[in-house]
């Protein structure tokens, strides 16, 4: 009984770490290959407060530059935004920037407020992928979901991009 329990232990804990390793395989890397998705992430490597953060769309990180402003003015800064964030994408980033540090201003832009609904299951995932598991996460996946997107395929990518096996590359 004992060494059936070990073996079942085993296959599960292969099992899952070869998933894991797939998942990790197929999931697109925006932080290599895109500054649209690397700001999300690069966030949570930061270890210091930030006199200002902006947040939106591609106008701000796009406007906005980190190292001019602490360079010329002194001022801290970050840019928490990616191409096409919907006004309540932002509003989740703000939440969860707010639970990890109280800036002097925020900058928030509001010109994707003209967008009633997601616009594209691409723009979402720029956004969304590279956020850490948290309330704030859930909340921003069941906001933005398309129609044709599950909420799983936000837990489990590989639900999401099993079919890039044949468009891997040495990045990959």
């Amino acid at each position: 009984m004992k060494k059936t329990l070990i073996l079942c232990t085993c296959i599960l804990l292969v099992t899952v770490l070869l998933l894991g390793f797939v998942q990790m395989l197929v999931t697109p890397k925006y932080m290599t290959t895109s500054r649209d998705g690397a700001l999300i992430a690069e966030y949570y490597n930061e270890t210091t407060d930030h006199d200002v953060v902006f947040i939106g769309d591609c106008e701000v990180y796009e406007c906005f530059t980190p190292p001019t402003l602490w360079q010329e003015y002194g001022i801290t800064s970050f840019v928490r935004g990616s191409a096409q964030q919907l006004i309540w994408q932002s509003y989740y980033l703000l939440e969860e920037t707010l639970k990890r540090e109280t800036p002097k201003a925020v900058v928030f832009n509001v010109n994707s407020m003209r967008y009633g609904e997601p616009v594209s299951e691409a723009y979402n995932r720029l956004t969304i992928d590279e956020m850490r598991w948290s309330a704030e996460k859930v909340g921003i996946i069941r906001a933005s979901m398309t129609e044709e997107e599950t909420f799983a395929s936000y837990v489990f990518p590989i639900l999401r991009y099993h079919s890039r096996f044949q468009h891997l590359t040495g990045e990959d």
